[in-house]
């Protein structure tokens, strides 16, 4: 296992009020997890992904069907 792993989180968002509301929630709640944001997937490397053992993605105004999106 990868070290640092699974106290790792991304969350996804075009939206940076989300980003910051996310981060101090979980800064506060959570204070072991490291969370990164970034505003899509694309933009996030391999090893970051592999790191993490949390991703929340935000899918609002994505498209009108939302599910095309995780699939």
């Amino acid at each position: 296992m990868l070290p640092g792993c699974c106290k790792n989180g991304i969350f996804i968002s075009k939206i940076p009020v989300m980003q910051a509301g996310l981060k101090e929630v979980m800064r506060t709640h959570f204070p072991e997890y490291e969370i990164i944001s970034s505003a899509s997937a694309e933009d996030l490397t391999l090893l970051q992904l592999r790191r993490s053992g949390l991703v929340i993605a935000d899918l609002a105004g994505e498209s009108e069907d939302p599910r095309s999106v995780c699939g």
